[in-house]
């Protein structure tokens, strides 16, 4: 529930066009949604789009990543789906800067929201095992 009040302000601050706002009330959601050991989120994905928008690769590509892992471990289709139009784009562009020797380093200036300080990848979020972790009650999907 806390998850879903935090995305909600973030949508809130998208509509007032305040996206430093947005970005941190998206961080804190997917915080939120990791604690709770839910797989199947929105938030986490939503910012990897805002980041990617915003030329933030690295962390953009780690995020999405994350995402799609743990839509696919719940058997979340219509959100492996969503997450499957972006994945493409952000992985290529990802490739290219390494690829090129471009900085991909996240976490750009001033930013105070930074989530690659508290998720280095995907595997430091299941900090539960892979068995016990369980999907979001509301989206009626389980993998066991």
């Amino acid at each position: 529930m806390l998850s879903f009040l935090l995305s909600a302000s973030a949508n809130a601050y998208a509509f007032m066009g305040n996206t430093e706002l947005q970005k941190k009330y998206l961080a804190i959601s997917a915080i939120a949604d990791i604690q709770a050991a839910t797989k199947e989120y929105i938030s986490l994905w939503k910012l990897a789009n805002l980041l990617f928008r915003e030329g933030d690769i690295k962390r953009a590509y780690t995020y999405i990543e994350c995402s799609m892992q743990d839509a696919t471990f719940c058997n979340a289709r219509y959100r492996t789906q969503e997450i499957s139009e972006l994945l493409p784009v952000i992985s290529r562009t990802y490739e290219k800067q390494v690829e090129g020797g471009e900085n991909t380093n996240g976490c750009p200036g001033h930013s105070d929201i930074c989530l690659a300080d508290h998720i280095a990848d995907c595997s430091d979020v299941h900090f539960l095992s892979d068995e016990a972790a369980e999907c979001s009650p509301e989206s009626g999907e389980h993998y066991e």
